[in-house]
């Protein structure tokens, strides 16, 4: 599946912003104990986890001129396995900014909504990945993909590269019609609005519900929160989760985007089904487990998973 270069392709990128507080109050003027500010949106994110993994990296979509250097600068620390390659565009990259009461445990997310992708952009972006793309590379859009988007998503779906999508709603609708997708990673509401139906989380029910899909998309990666994932495709079935864990969970932002990862990793690594799912669950493990900082020879060390094809 995974045999040329790894692309992502963000066209709706972020700065993530952490604020830290003691108790928070409508009308409360307190101050912040400690914030952070990386570069992400979901395409970045995987970029970033792939890093972690140890598998090199291109990280291309949209960015906002105005603080495009301030991205780069950051993104030093990926040294040589994450290759920016973003096309500026008009304007500054927005913000998703999360607040956390530490003192009550309790959150809030407040998002920006995303000015960089127009007709425009989105035209250069599509100039700059045909400049870009080589045969058999995997190309990786991950997050919000507007509906102008389209026909960059159809020219590409005609070139000889694996394509892979991980969004929601109405787009995902239009790309399924492209009927040359390599993957989807949907979570299990995705899937029933992408299916129009209520579905069972269980993996009867998971497989039923996918393989109609597969005439249209080779594989299908299911996320299942804390009852793991399951990867369905023409050649089988396989369900997989975690067993038992020496650690508690500290949060889920992201796990998607590291599970994405860990089976694009696994696949440029070994070719094996069963091995990318494998390290699918342990990426988005350590993510949720807050152990990321660990290697991912250490994390997989201490992380079983248990793999059943059905």
């Amino acid at each position: 599946m995974i045999s040329g270069r790894i692309i992502t392709v963000g066209v709706a990128p972020a700065w993530d912003v952490k604020c830290l507080c003691k108790s928070l109050g409508w009308g409360a003027h307190i101050n912040i104990d400690e914030k952070t500010k990386t570069p992400a949106g979901k395409a970045l994110n995987v970029s970033k986890a792939l890093a972690w993994m140890g598998t090199k990296n291109i990280a291309a979509g949209l960015w906002g001129q105005q603080d495009y250097s301030t991205m780069l600068e950051y993104m030093k620390r990926y040294k040589s396995l994450v290759k920016i390659n973003m096309t500026p565009a008009s304007g500054s990259t927005r913000e998703n900014i999360w607040v956390v009461d530490t003192q009550n445990q309790r959150e809030i997310h407040l998002r920006s909504a995303n000015s960089l992708a127009t007709k425009k952009t989105l035209s250069l972006l599509g100039t700059d990945l045909q400049k870009m793309i080589l045969k058999n590379d995997t190309l990786v859009f991950a997050g919000a993909l507007p509906l102008e988007s389209m026909p960059l998503l159809k020219k590409l779906s005609q070139q000889n590269i694996s394509l892979v999508v991980d969004t929601s709603g109405k787009s995902l609708n239009e790309i399924m019609k492209l009927k040359s997708i390599s993957l989807i990673k949907p979570n299990i509401d995705e899937l029933q609005q992408l299916l129009g139906m209520k579905i069972q989380n269980n993996p009867a029910s998971i497989k039923k519900h996918c393989e109609k899909l597969l005439s249209k998309v080779e594989n299908i990666l299911v996320s299942r929160s804390d009852a793991g994932a399951m990867l369905i495709n023409k050649s089988g079935c396989w369900s997989a989760r975690l067993v038992g864990s020496p650690y508690e969970v500290a949060g889920t932002v992201g796990c998607g985007d590291y599970l994405l990862a860990g089976f694009l990793a696994g696949m440029k690594e070994k070719q094996s089904f069963e091995y990318a799912l494998k390290c699918a669950i342990i990426s988005a493990s350590a993510r949720a487990f807050a152990i990321d900082d660990k290697s991912f020879e250490a994390v997989k060390r201490k992380l079983k998973v248990s793999i059943e094809k059905i």
